[in-house]
């Protein structure tokens, strides 16, 4: 707690120091500028830490958990970006409840409850940027940052990239990671003129509008992508559960693989949601046939492992 603690100490007070007129006498275009050399630290850090600490006199009760240690930095700095005074409360018990890494999440589906569809798809819309950034070692990071639907299409559209490369080792011999095919096929999404097909699946049913992996989407979001898309229907049987499809095919089937990914979008084995296959669990070669019962979703990786070691 005491490094968070510090952590408050260091956001408000930088934040005070940017209500001041020091940085403007000494001729900086900014607070941040004047700061970061002297905090040894990024301008678009202290940026932050200048926004969450301001943010935070208007949400006194965040500001005071903060303060003593019960959140951390990560979880204010989510905070700040949806609380108001009336749902400030609500907000702060979830943060408290909940692991840093999840609470981008925790928030979105709490938004999806309780605000209007319009205000979400406008915050959504203000909050697009695309940024970059060089490390130390010269490369480049870009960070891209999109409303949901415009997010998922250019997730699928890299994923279906990658999955069409053949993957070849490097010239240390050593196999390129999940990051870096993924690079590798956003590159060439970007630089080759070929015009690819991917599919960005979107379920709506009685309990809202969602992509495969759980994220939530608004209906109005959904509603100005009709126009430009094709509908496919699911069925599903009284207890809810996709009605089967079945093929002799050894290769699953586009129908079959909604079928499946509505049921389960995550890996069986480690659980990520992202550069899945269907998997056989019942091995084509002895059974004759592929069928939806007998399908799981694995990640590339949990993919090759279990084939590895047949």
């Amino acid at each position: 707690r005491q490094i968070t603690q510090a952590h408050y100490r260091l956001v408000v007070s930088c934040a005070a120091f940017a209500d001041g007129p020091v940085w403007i006498a000494d001729g900086e275009p900014s607070a941040a500028h004047w700061l970061a050399p002297r905090l040894d630290a990024c301008r678009s850090t202290v940026r932050d830490w200048i926004r969450v600490g301001r943010a935070l006199r208007d949400l006194r009760a965040s500001a005071a958990s903060f303060e003593k240690g019960e959140i951390s930095y990560s979880k204010a700095r989510a905070l700040v970006s949806l609380a108001t005074r009336e749902n400030e409360a609500e907000l702060l018990e979830i943060a408290k409840s909940t692991p840093a890494a999840d609470i981008g999440a925790a928030f979105a589906r709490w938004s999806m409850r309780n605000e209007d569809q319009g205000i979400i798809d406008k915050r959504h819309r203000r909050a697009r940027a695309l940024r970059g950034r060089i490390e130390p070692d010269g490369s480049g990071v870009t960070t891209l940052r999109l409303p949901p639907l415009e997010h998922q299409v250019v997730t699928r559209a890299i994923e279906a990239q990658a999955m069409r490369t053949k993957l070849k080792p490097e010239a240390d011999g050593s196999w390129p990671s999940l990051a870096q095919q993924r690079a590798d096929a956003l590159c060439e999404l970007i630089t080759s003129n070929a015009r690819h097909r991917f599919e960005v699946l979107i379920h709506v049913d009685q309990n809202g509008c969602r992509f495969p992996d759980g994220t939530p989407l608004t209906e109005s979001a959904v509603a100005s992508v009709l126009d430009q898309a094709s509908i496919r229907l699911i069925v599903h049987d009284l207890d809810g559960n996709p009605v089967n499809a079945s093929d002799g095919r050894r290769r699953p089937t586009i129908r079959q693989k909604r079928t499946v990914t509505s049921r389960q979008a995550e890996c069986s084995r480690c659980g990520r949601t992202d550069l899945t296959v269907l998997h056989h669990t019942v091995e084509h070669q002895h059974s004759g046939r592929t069928v939806t019962h007998e399908l799981e979703p694995l990640c590339a990786p949990c993919h090759r492992l279990h084939h590895s070691a047949i």
